[in-house]
């Protein structure tokens, strides 16, 4: 972990960047209003400003961690790693699509299961106000468990994508050579982020989202947890690095 924290460190100016344009994101779309489905002006304007804080802060995270396999501690221009970050995104695109549709497959499956065993609600009829009235943990238990099962994917995939800068089709043999139990950093950070994760899950579920304080509390954890999920995707790209030859 200290290599890791020395790049961040060092690079902070870059890192800081990245987790403006990423954590802005998420805290604009945390806050907006879910009330009205009608959309206006107002909610066009927040939503293609948030869209496009999206797409920026992952360009810049894409090309940050490219520069960590050209040049581990020299420090980029924003416009430098525009240029290197801008061509995996659309691979990105369609990795995290991919990922994203497995996920909610196997997180429904774990859910069925969980609520035959632990709930009094029927898993093949869900309504929407069950789902809302289950307990934290049900689905959260269900989403980690999910993530977990596909580990091997979702850390090292993206990895691969940077360090090889190749097709989706091409990380297939290039995973299979790296064993994830041996990635102990990588598990370091891990369990920072699951626990910042419980944490986040059961403060957003009881905090106000109009109350200042509570958007303060609400920023606070995005951005840490943005940057350890960042701290954990350089330690990926570091062991990927280190076990392919390039």
């Amino acid at each position: 972990m200290k290599q890791t924290l020395k790049i961040l460190i060092n690079r902070w100016p870059e890192v800081l960047l990245v987790l403006l344009f990423t954590g802005g994101a998420v805290l604009l779309f945390s806050q907006s209003d879910d009330e009205q489905n009608t959309m206006n002006a107002k909610k066009f304007i927040v939503a293609m400003g948030t869209g496009m804080f999206f797409v920026l802060g992952y360009i810049f995270q894409f090309g940050f961690l490219r520069t960590v396999v050209l040049a581990e501690n020299e420090q980029f221009q924003p416009t430098e790693l525009l240029f290197l970050g801008r061509k995996f995104l659309g691979r990105f695109i369609i990795f995290g699509l991919i990922l994203a549709v497995v996920i909610v497959l196997f997180s429904q499956i774990i859910l069925s299961i969980l609520l035959s065993v632990f709930g009094n609600v029927n898993p093949d009829g869900l309504a929407s106000e069950q789902i809302q009235n289950l307990p934290v943990w049900m689905p959260l238990t269900a989403v980690l468990t999910s993530m977990a099962i596909l580990l091997k994917l979702w850390l090292f995939m993206p990895a691969v994508i940077i360090v090889m800068d190749c097709r989706l089709r091409d990380c297939r043999e290039h995973i299979k050579s790296l064993q994830l139990f041996k990635a102990y950093e990588i598990w370091g950070w891990l369990g920072v982020m699951v626990i910042l994760n419980f944490i986040g899950y059961y403060v957003g579920a009881k905090i106000e989202p109009d109350e200042e304080a509570n958007i303060a509390t609400t920023a606070a954890l995005i951005f840490v947890s943005g940057f350890v999920s960042f701290a954990m995707q350089l330690a990926a790209v570091r062991y990927v690095k280190g076990k392919i030859k390039l």
